[in-house]
């Protein structure tokens, strides 16, 4: 997988991307990239008991490649920690992998915005993070001091999602509720295409790794904003040089989803690994 499996998932229990809904002014110039297919229930109507993950374990190693080192194919371990507030919404997350540590808060007492705090063990100094969020609860734009990224939605779903003045945008196609298509365009001009297959698992508990950091380019904004959750888990990721990422599920007895593992097939630089998944329902 890309290098975001490196960092710590995002996970949450927003409901899946629904369709109808009306997002103002954040509609406009979104048209050019489609959503088909009829959507997932509205966020209004999901109980507010939801599952929510609490802990993810994940070990991983890097597939052999020309000049990798015996370190690169080692065995990586990581553990991630959830915590919540009394409305359910993310408050901290608590990441320790084989190189780094950190703590990322989050801050929802500003009215029409939430700030992320990240501490990393032995740093000086906290990393902050603003995202701003409109009247019907969509992220619009997520702001530290290097850069700004900017989102538009249509019909409840992001579709364009643009980092900084001309550091790169991606464009998302939406179908019966899932991400089908991801259109990554650089800052030199090169496009990437990257599509994408699901089961018929429900997604529960936003357990979307594949798509959080590369797709949306901030990896915690689907954990604070409607309009970037999926309807189902992914089965296969490829894109157009060619590469393809297959995912297998493992169920416990109650048929629960409680591990992932994810494998690819290229002849370059990919990650294998097995993810262990924690989920309070």
């Amino acid at each position: 997988m890309k290098s975001f499996f490196i960092s710590v998932f995002a996970l949450f229990l927003l409901a899946a991307c629904s369709g109808g809904s009306s997002v103002g002014s954040m509609n406009e110039g979104a048209d050019s990239a489609s959503v088909d297919g009829e959507m997932s229930q509205d966020a209004d109507d999901v109980k507010p008991h939801q599952p929510r993950v609490t802990k993810v374990e994940r070990s991983e190693n890097s597939v052999p490649y020309e000049d990798a080192t015996e370190e690169d194919e080692e065995m990586k371990t990581s553990v991630t920690v959830y915590s919540y507030d009394s409305e359910g919404r993310v408050a901290s997350i608590s990441y320790k992998g084989e190189y780094e540590a950190y703590n990322v808060t989050f801050d929802y007492s500003t009215p029409g915005k939430v700030l992320r705090v990240i501490k990393y063990d032995g740093g000086s100094e906290d990393y902050v993070v603003t995202y701003f969020i409109d009247d019907d609860g969509f992220v619009t734009k997520v702001q530290d001091e290097t850069t700004t990224i900017t989102y538009k939605y249509k019909d409840g779903c992001v579709t364009d999602v643009v980092k900084g003045n001309k550091e790169g945008s991606v464009k998302l196609t939406w179908k019966d509720g899932n991400i089908v298509t991801s259109t990554k365009t650089y800052s030199d001009g090169f496009k990437e295409v990257t599509s994408l297959t699901y089961t018929d698992i429900p997604l529960e508990a936003n357990f979307d790794y594949a798509l959080c950091y590369t797709s949306f380019e901030d990896p915690y904004v689907h954990l604070i904003s409607k309009g970037f959750n999926c309807k189902n888990y992914i089965a296969t990721e490829s894109n157009d040089h060619p590469i393809e990422d297959e995912y297998t599920y493992e169920k416990d007895k109650d048929g629960q989803i409680k591990q992932v593992t994810y494998s690819c097939a290229r002849d370059n630089y990919c990650n294998n690994g097995i993810v262990k998944v924690v989920i309070d329902r």
